[in-house]
């Protein structure tokens, strides 16, 4: 069963980044990136959904037919090509910036060797079988588990799959260790090229292979939206283009519903991002940046911050 688990929640949420990725203003196709995006607007909608009106498996549907109803009226995956043409250009399949086969090749056995770790060595740690099935049978509110975003996802999966809780969280935290390491490719690439975005993910490949053993699933998928949060801050940085203040607040926001200490680290990590624009004297994109992401953020977070105030923060 982990197995099926594993293709289904791979198939969504990597084919939702890779359809997600052309639509995003970038030089080349982001999957990685794309992918803890549609991740975070699932999960964080689900529990904003969930603590506001009431926890329900159809929550976490509502939030799937959206986002996969977004990708398609949107037409994502041609807006590249149709960006490319304002401009007077036309790219060709290879130009477009895709993964190339030998990049691709590495981050699917990478992949591939989490799930097996998973099934052959993984253990899941009972603290979060305990707070999933108690969301799935409706005995707690969402947030109180400590861990809402990867608890909620976890009773979604095993219920709409009559799966067992162990099974799931095994096969989720193998696809969280695969984006992570697509996510470390990306942050390669946005740094300096593809190359050492694949170094960096082979070098990431043990401590994952540990995580994903020792079954800290919610540790990988708050990692996912820390990693997401770096690359977009360093995406401003560089580019100073606003829509990554708001992907970068709704990253803050997911990083908040993950488990302590993250959400510490993540607002850490905003204000050294605000405090690098002030060295390189841009104050007031340094001021934009800092208020847009946390605005952003509390937005994202607001029926948790109503019901349970600022322990969001622990």
């Amino acid at each position: 069963m982990t197995l099926i688990v594993f293709f289904i929640f791979a198939a969504v949420i990597l084919g939702a980044g890779a359809m997600l990725s052309p639509a995003y203003p970038t030089s080349q196709p982001r999957i990685g990136l794309s992918a803890a995006l549609a991740l975070a607007l699932i999960a964080g909608g689900a529990v904003f959904y969930g603590t506001a009106a009431g926890w329900n498996t159809l929550v976490v549907d509502y939030m799937l037919f959206l986002l996969v109803t977004s990708i398609f009226l949107g037409g994502t995956l041609s807006y590249g090509q149709k960006r490319a043409e304002s401009r007077g250009e036309e790219l060709a399949d290879e130009d477009q910036g895709w993964p190339g086969p030998f990049d691709l090749v590495g981050l699917l056995g990478g992949l591939a060797l989490f799930i097996a770790v998973a099934v052959l060595w993984g253990v899941p740690n009972p603290a979060l079988i305990f707070d999933a099935a108690r969301i799935n049978s409706g005995e707690v509110s969402l947030y109180v588990t400590g861990t809402p975003a990867f608890s909620t996802l976890a009773a979604y999966l095993a219920g709409q799959l009559s799966a067992p809780l162990n099974d799931v969280l095994l096969a989720m935290s193998a696809v969280l260790a695969g984006m992570i390491m697509w996510l470390v490719y990306d942050l390669g690439a946005e740094l300096h090229a593809k190359p050492l975005g694949r170094k960096l993910g082979y070098l990431a490949m043990p401590l994952l292979v540990v995580l994903v053993a020792a079954g800290e699933g919610a540790v990988l998928m708050g990692a996912v939206f820390l990693l997401a949060l770096g690359i977009f801050a360093v995406r401003y940085i560089q580019h100073g283009k606003r829509v990554d203040i708001v992907a970068a607040g709704l990253m803050l926001g997911a990083v908040a519903l993950s488990v302590p200490p993250l959400p510490l680290i993540a607002l850490a990590g905003v204000g050294a991002a605000a405090v690098w624009l002030v060295v390189k004297a841009d104050a007031l994109r340094s001021v934009l940046f800092a208020a847009g992401v946390v605005a952003v953020a509390l937005v994202a977070t607001l029926p948790t911050l109503v019901t349970h105030g600022w322990t969001l923060i622990r």
